[in-house]
């Protein structure tokens, strides 16, 4: 039988987090769904709040880029925020 070592990496970020990981990171699921219901529906790569890696499927998660995710938060701290969803009474 062999030994497992476990490899620790410091001061590393994820590349993507999953859309569950998201809304407790960022502590209010609203808001992440709102950049992503924007992000799917922009018109170009400068109108998304956050990049998805890979949409969700049967059996798989979404997963959004961290930095992006970063950034759109980053945004929320300076004030600027996503339109309502269309359940919420936002534009559509």
């Amino acid at each position: 039988m062999t030994k497992r070592h476990k490899l620790e990496i410091s001061n590393l970020e994820p590349l993507a987090v999953s859309k569950r990981h998201a809304f407790v990171l960022m502590g209010y699921p609203k808001l992440v769904q709102r950049w992503l219901f924007w992000s799917r529906r922009a018109k170009t790569p400068e109108d998304r709040w956050v990049i998805i890696v890979r949409e969700g499927k049967r059996g798989t998660e979404t997963l959004i880029d961290y930095q992006s995710l970063k950034s759109a938060y980053q945004k929320f701290l300076n004030g600027i925020e996503p339109p309502k969803l269309p359940s919420e009474g936002g534009k559509s």
